[in-house]
């Protein structure tokens, strides 16, 4: 989705994050499956670097992991001392939460 920085400043947050889920795809197995189709070419062609997530020098990419049950992960030592996405890099948000907080990480 595109959002303009002018209109953006003038928006709530409540206003930002309807907009951002209103943009997402509808999910269904047909469009699952040709999600995988689509990565299955981009690999075999070798055009890796399509495999990003997003484009840091023109979009900004915002991972929602706040209903993450943590406190229920875990693979065999317990649940895990911190959870951070792996897709932090320049124009990245994460949306986090602790308890009843949440957490904000932005890397610009």
């Amino acid at each position: 989705m595109r959002l303009e920085k002018n209109n953006l400043k003038n928006l709530a947050v409540e206003d930002i994050a309807v907009q951002i889920r209103k943009s997402m795809p509808a999910l269904s197995k047909q469009s699952y499956t040709e999600y995988l189709k689509k990565l299955e070419e981009i690999i075999s062609e070798g055009n890796i670097e399509k495999l990003r997530p997003f484009d840091p020098t023109s979009g900004c990419l915002v991972t929602n992991i706040s209903r993450l049950p943590v406190d229920k992960l875990d693979f065999g030592t317990g649940p895990p001392d911190l959870i951070f996405p792996l897709t932090m890099e320049k124009n990245a948000a994460a949306v986090m939460a602790e308890d009843e907080n949440f957490i904000l990480r932005f890397a610009y």
